[in-house]
């Protein structure tokens, strides 16, 4: 009956993977996209990540801080928080998410029924960048993930990120490389899901008040994907975006386009993300970063 229930809810939040980008295993909230500037330019970060949002894309972004950062970021299922701070040798950086995918009803054979939660995750994450040179910058994630479901079983898995940020200075092109989710497999009573290991490669190109992005994911279990974004900023305060996602396979849900819009006034830098669904509703995202100089 437990497996029975289990499998029941993995089916039931299977539209908590909307965003879930690459891959179809185990691990929900390890794909789960945070930050609404990246959101909105349709998820093409890779490359482009330069501030304290690059812990949960492409931490190798961190080497380009020169200062404190600390951001949270809210949508109707997920929470996020993340700090970076430079160091001696290189940039640290620490990440908290905590996924609630709300309440569901279990229907019991003899009619009795019971409301529980239907899924609750939380990651950990440590990130670490440091420069090889002046335009090459390494860096990885190690990350703890926590996950329940139903309120009857609850499995744990660790897994990290290498990444890489190569910067064409004269020409403001940056590459941007990510193998995402080594790690452990994710067991839930008797059944074992492997993470969704995924290996990104990202461009982006800046010029004048314009940025350009694309990043092509190639999941262990799916196909290519590719996601395309822009930014730009139409004043001194204001920026707007756009992206498109595309997928490959049979099931396009997650394909389609994303807009955003961010201020930026001294320290602070506010984003929003929108993300329309025909099928699993809009999806919202506010994103307020703090950088202390």
């Amino acid at each position: 009956m437990r497996r029975l229930l289990i499998g029941m809810f993995i089916l039931a939040n299977a539209g908590l993977a909307y965003a879930g980008g690459p891959g179809t295993r185990g691990g929900i909230i390890l794909n789960y996209p945070v930050g609404a500037q990246a959101i909105g330019m349709g998820e093409a970060f890779a490359a482009a990540a330069n501030d304290v949002n690059a812990i949960f894309w492409n931490p190798a972004g961190l080497s380009l801080l020169e200062h404190r950062e600390i951001n949270g970021v809210v949508d109707a299922n997920c929470t996020s928080v993340g700090y970076a701070q430079p160091i001696k040798f290189g940039v640290i950086g620490y990440g908290i998410s905590i996924l609630d995918g709300g309440e569901a009803t279990i229907y019991y054979p003899e009619g009795a029924t019971k409301t529980v939660r239907a899924q609750s995750d939380y990651m950990l994450m440590l990130s670490y960048a440091g420069k090889i040179i002046e335009n090459l910058s390494i860096g990885g994630n190690l990350k703890m993930v926590h996950s329940e479901l139903a309120e009857v079983s609850q499995a744990t898995a660790f897994a990290c990120d290498v990444v890489g940020l190569y910067r064409f200075l004269a020409n403001n092109l940056d590459i941007g490389g990510v193998i995402q989710n080594i790690g452990s497999n994710i067991k839930y009573e008797e059944e074992s899901d492997a993470l969704p290991l995924n290996i990104k490669v990202g461009i982006a190109y800046r010029f004048n008040r314009l940025l350009l992005t694309m990043d092509i994911n190639k999941p262990i279990e799916n196909k290519l994907r590719l996601n395309v974004g822009a930014e730009y900023q139409i004043a001194e305060i204001m920026v707007l975006r756009a992206g498109y996602k595309l997928k490959q396979e049979d099931n396009k849900s997650g394909t389609g386009l994303t807009a955003g819009v961010g201020f930026k006034i001294r320290n602070y830098q506010l984003d929003y993300a929108y993300v329309p669904h025909q099928d699993l509703g809009d999806t919202h995202q506010i994103s307020l970063l703090l950088s202390h100089h």
